[in-house]
């Protein structure tokens, strides 16, 4: 008897021991998945920073198109693409292209410190009323080195350079909305005021649709 106790005693304890292992099993399973669950929400926050920072200087190259009186057609207008750097650090390697027609800026060097400007005229024969900025591209390097380009919707792409030398370009990437400086915007209108100041009816009208004019 008492050995059938005994027995049966040790076949529970054996029981209880399978259990409570079990349970510390479970127990550091379920830490060690919130560890990596933590550990992923962390490397994700510091990929989204990356990114942030990555896209940072980028988002602040402001770019418009600016009209002036054409001096070969009455009443009609020419456009400039006006590109300032409104970050704090210098952009280089500027070029841009237009319905894939390269532009020409004010400055072969391609350069642009911290608040500089540079302008390229539009063919006038590639604009019909207004210029389109959706067919507008620009291509520059940040401070980094890293080679950007920014389509006319203000969205940017960066190029990846792998090891063996090829290159790619990066999925598309929403610019950081930055607050333009007052200075920048009181340059543009009064580039505008000046253009309204010579002939302001022609202006007018190339913003209307047609059978509005």
């Amino acid at each position: 008897m008492y050995e059938f106790l005994i027995s049966g005693g040790g076949v529970l304890a054996a029981i209880v021991a399978a259990v409570v292992g079990y349970a510390a099993y479970r127990h550091q399973k379920r830490q060690d998945e919130r560890v990596v669950e933590r550990e992923h929400a962390v490397s994700l926050r510091e990929q989204a920073a990356d990114e942030r920072e990555k896209v940072a200087q980028a988002s602040r190259l402001h770019v418009v198109f600016i009209p002036s009186l054409s001096r070969l057609v009455a009443g009609a207008y020419d456009w400039t693409l006006r590109v300032q750097n409104t970050s704090s650090q210098p952009l280089t390697d500027l070029n841009a292209t237009y319905q894939d027609q390269e532009l020409r800026f004010d400055s072969s060097t391609g350069h642009l410190t911290p608040g500089a400007i540079r302008r390229a005229k539009v063919p006038s024969h590639l604009v019909h009323d207004r210029p389109l900025h959706s067919t507008t591209v620009i291509n520059f390097s940040d401070a980094n080195g890293t080679r950007w380009r920014r389509f006319g919707n203000g969205s940017l792409q960066y190029q990846i350079v792998e090891p063996s030398g090829s290159s790619s370009w990066s999925s598309i990437q929403n610019p950081e909305v930055e607050h333009v400086p007052d200075s920048t915007v009181d340059t543009i209108l009064d580039e505008i005021d000046d253009v309204l100041e010579e002939n302001s009816e022609p202006y007018r009208r190339s913003f209307l649709p047609p059978g509005m004019q």
